[in-house]
């Protein structure tokens, strides 16, 4: 495209004035320039490293001991493929905006194993809408499904460059692989994380057909994602730009055999930092209300419970007011999916209490604080009107009498909820990830006085949910009769592409090949035809 590289430094230096120039086009120039310091001194390591073993062995030593370990990869990803039956396994994500506006966005994937080999198919995605940043590439599209693949599908295997071989990637044109070279990319991951959610469910349903890998299916992690990024002035009168650093602390989806763990990470950065109150409330103009919050009734439920994603609520403070823009995915509706009857984790939308009484409470230190969205909700003892909004904002200015409410996402569950141990439901509402409601209406069980299960009432009670489940049961003729007669309302199909499938392509006897109806080639990996 015409675009050349810049030289920072030399002789294994860092050139200042090119560094100053880096850092001066950030909003944090400090940790630009720390990180772009510490990825100098990791890669300085490395070469030491390789050039130590390639003095004590010889440089073509080194180079076939690499290239074997790439090899190997191959070898172990065919050979886990092969191990597997062979199949189409499907499965439909949605995504709920395109950046600006909401929007309804299909987001499908089929998994076509045969032999060793593996095809990711996105067919029938909607259409690249041409605004807003949430456009992906192909490439993108592939190297996310990593996040997918090699911890379940490959799980266990050494890890390399050699496990993409044996998979191949169907993308024709659509907002999952935007054809038009001008289209903003900049949110592209909120889609390819969409992308991940859909590949995930349809690779637990792959791996759970080969009974011997069943170990690595779970519930995706939580997805659902709030950024919120503010601007202005800082309590100092000094320039203010960013956000909250611990926006990844989302729930585990539940996995085969457990639940899910509360506040594991996200799904390409497992290893995060949530940095503490004080170091926020330093950097930032702002007072917490409540912090690292478990809430109650929002993971997943299911034979396993999905982990949960931490809640903050904060309100602007020492300054008259902060700007914020926002980026985000299911307010609307969630994308922490669960599996094989597993509930999904709850939707998160942005949550604000504009013109509150919050700073008369905390100046009288009041016990009506509330420590939880769940209580914010319920008692409103803030008073003021309460906002529930899509994640994306342009520009919203808050003021000191403003409640901001920051939910991240929960993961989803497995299995069926009339499966689960009662002594399971019973620490669940001890520990207020439930309400005695829930466990009673939905997991069946009947807690006594004493806050454990009663075994009679308990088998009585989930007879009884049996029962009302086969008699909500209606044969398959009458049912797709009413459901294909339904349809979303056209303001949510304005992005959607053709309805019900914006676009469609099959794969032939042959291979890959683009059906009738369909738009565009089908676009593969570069090095396989």
């Amino acid at each position: 495209d015409g675009a050349l590289p810049i030289c920072v430094g030399a002789d294994f230096r860092l050139w200042q004035d090119h560094l100053d120039w880096l850092t001066a086009s950030v909003r944090t120039p400090r940790v630009m320039g720390h990180d772009t310091r510490a990825r100098l001194a990791v890669c300085l390591r490395l070469r030491e490293r390789i050039l130590r073993e390639v003095e004590k062995r010889g440089a073509a030593y080194v180079a076939a001991g690499m290239r074997a370990t790439i090899e190997r990869g191959i070898e172990l990803a065919r050979g886990r493929i092969r191990s597997l039956n062979d199949g189409v396994y499907r499965s439909v994500a949605f995504l709920d905006t395109i950046g600006p506006e909401e929007a309804l966005i299909r987001l499908p994937v089929a998994l076509h194993k045969r032999g060793d080999e593996l095809i990711i198919d996105v067919s029938g995605a909607s259409p690249e809408p041409g605004i807003g940043p949430f456009h992906l590439r192909w490439h993108l599209l592939r190297a996310a499904a990593s996040a997918a693949l090699f911890p379940t599908v490959f799980r266990g295997l050494r890890w390399s460059a050699g496990m993409f071989d044996p998979i191949k990637v169907l993308a024709p044109p659509s907002i999952a692989n935007s054809p038009t070279r001008d289209a903003a990319t900049g949110s592209g991951s909120h889609v390819g994380r969409v992308v991940v959610q859909a590949l995930s469910l349809a690779a637990a349903r792959m791996i759970y057909a080969s009974e011997d890998h069943r170990q690595g299916v779970a519930a995706p992690f939580a997805e659902n994602l709030l950024l919120m990024q503010f601007g202005g002035k800082d309590q100092r009168g000094g320039p203010l730009a960013g956000g909250p650093a611990n926006g990844n602390a989302t729930g585990q989806g539940a996995r085969f055999d457990m639940d899910g763990e509360h506040s594991a990470g996200f799904f390409w950065a497992m290893v995060i930092d949530c940095p503490g109150p004080e170091e926020q409330e330093s950097k930032f103009p702002w007072v917490y209300l409540f912090r690292n919050r478990l809430d109650r009734n929002v993971h997943g439920y299911g034979r396993f419970r999905g982990g949960v994603g931490l809640a903050d609520c904060f309100v602007p403070h020492g300054v008259e007011h902060v700007t914020c823009g926002a980026v985000g995915t299911g307010g609307r509706f969630t994308k922490n999916y669960g599996v094989f009857g597993g509930y999904a984790g709850a939707a998160n939308p942005r949550i604000v209490v504009r013109d509150s009484n919050v700073r008369e409470l905390l100046a009288t230190s009041s016990g009506r604080i509330p420590l939880s969205v769940r209580e914010l909700l319920e008692k409103r003892t803030l008073g003021g009107t309460y906002e529930f909004l899509p994640p994306q904002a342009v520009r919203e200015t808050y003021g000191p009498d403003d409640v901001i409410v920051l939910s991240r996402g929960s993961g989803g569950g497995y299995g069926d909820v009339l499966e689960r141990d009662p002594e399971a439901v019973a620490t669940d509402v001890r520990e207020d990830l439930i309400d005695a409601q829930v466990a009673r209406d939905v997991y069946g069980v009947i807690l006594g006085e004493d806050g454990l299960p009663d075994e009679h009432a308990t088998a009585e009670r989930r007879t009884e949910l049996r029962r009302a489940r086969l008699a909500q049961g209606r044969p398959w003729a009458e049912f797709m009769a009413d459901w294909r007669d339904r349809r979303p309302p056209a303001q949510a199909l304005k992005w959607y592409g053709r309805y019900p499938i914006p676009e469609s392509a099959d794969l032939g006897p042959d291979g890959p090949r683009s059906a009738p109806g369909g738009t565009g080639a089908a676009v593969r990996d570069p090095d396989r035809g």
